[in-house]
């Protein structure tokens, strides 16, 4: 069953909630790498996923989509800047903690962490298989990559 961008949503806010009550160390699984994105596969089932992402200050994605997933995501620690492109125009929206974000399949978007470390939790049904990345206006497709299916780190659904 594919899960819509509103009950991503929902899946993102109780997984963020649960990171909350889990034991410290959980920011360590995500990676911490000092200058590059990374992240840690929370859980994975055939009808969706959900990760844990660490973002240095300055990290972004670059504009792209999720191929033919919809998806969410939820500041848990720092900020993080979404941009889109609606009709050509450039939005940034600034991202605290608690605040989520649905995104639709199809929707191009960026995300960036413009000041000092930040974690996020992202889900996204089905799960990922392809991302396709665009030009800096949002509009162009420059290439598409398949997703690495990677094992999940260590599950939520156990604690």
């Amino acid at each position: 069953m594919v899960l819509a961008s509103a009950a991503l949503a929902d899946l993102v806010r109780r997984t963020t909630a649960d990171l909350g009550d889990y034991p410290l160390g959980w920011r360590d699984r995500a990676g911490g790498d000092t200058e590059l994105r990374s992240g840690a596969k929370l859980v994975g089932t055939d009808d969706y996923e959900v990760w844990l992402l660490c973002w240095p200050q300055g990290t972004s994605v670059s504009p792209h989509d999720h191929g033919r997933s919809a998806g969410a995501f939820a500041v848990v620690a720092g900020e993080l800047t979404e941009l889109r492109w609606p009709a050509g125009r450039l939005v940034a929206r600034r991202l605290d903690p608690g605040q989520v974000v649905a995104v639709p399949c199809g929707t191009v978007h960026d995300v960036i962490s413009p000041a000092g470390l930040a974690y996020s939790v992202h889900a996204y049904s089905p799960p990922l298989s392809t991302m396709s990345f665009y030009d800096d206006r949002g509009r162009h497709v420059l290439r598409t990559e398949a997703v690495a299916d990677t094992s999940s780190d260590f599950d939520l659904a156990a604690i």
